[in-house]
């Protein structure tokens, strides 16, 4: 019961000393100007590999909006081709996994629709906040030592 209290006692220091407070970061997004679809074959689920790719091309400089439709194969892209070109985005989505996905370049608009939700401007300033955990060896080794 000592141990048990003991570890209790542990983790839960651990976890208060170690909990970062949120940082802020401004990123600067530009105006996205071209709207590309595309052909992705060789995912084989929608959680995995779809979320995966949109997560990756949503990365990169340039790219204000990726949506990746695992049932119809498709991905539109909204890009800003004063940043990122077209040539980048299939490069890296073809690049994922060694070469998993093939992608076939479907429709490639001058300008992006306006369906989106809330068009940004040019420069706008967003804030993003990060919590990070960090979860010290010490709690492993302090585990292995009350489990003996």
């Amino acid at each position: 019961m000592k141990k048990l209290l003991f570890l209790a006692i542990v983790l839960i220091s651990m976890v208060s000393m170690n909990c970062s407070a949120p940082q802020e970061e401004t990123v600067q997004i530009a105006s996205a100007d071209k709207e590309l679809t595309i052909e992705v074959e060789g995912m084989v689920c929608a959680t995995g590999c779809a979320k995966f790719i949109e997560k990756q091309v949503a990365k990169m400089d340039g790219v204000a909006d990726c949506t990746v439709n695992f049932e119809d194969g498709i991905a539109k892209i909204s890009y800003s081709s004063k940043v990122t070109g077209q040539e980048d985005i299939l490069e890296t989505i073809t690049g994922i996994n060694d070469g998993q996905y093939k992608v076939t370049v479907v429709k490639l608009s001058s300008e992006k629709s306006e369906s989106s939700s809330a068009p940004k401007s040019e420069g706008e300033e967003v804030n993003e906040t990060e919590v990070s955990f960090y979860f010290p060896e010490l709690v492993t080794y302090f585990m292995s030592r009350i489990i003996r």
